[in-house]
């Protein structure tokens, strides 16, 4: 969706509980399940506190 002024911007929505991003997984369109840290790995900050419950959910 392209948001004037803004640019794109990803839309979508929660079916569940929040998480910790280390446990949180994304399903694939084959229908198979993997960790969100070994998907997204362009960018460091998405693991930067993965291990620190206080800063990540």
């Amino acid at each position: 969706m392209r948001v004037q002024k803004q640019g794109y911007v990803g839309v979508g929505r929660v079916t569940g509980d929040a998480v910790h991003a280390k446990d949180f997984l994304l399903r694939g369109q084959d229908g198979a399940e993997r960790p969100v840290l070994e998907v997204l790995t362009h960018h460091p900050y998405h693991r930067q506190f993965a291990d620190e419950s206080e800063r990540t959910e």
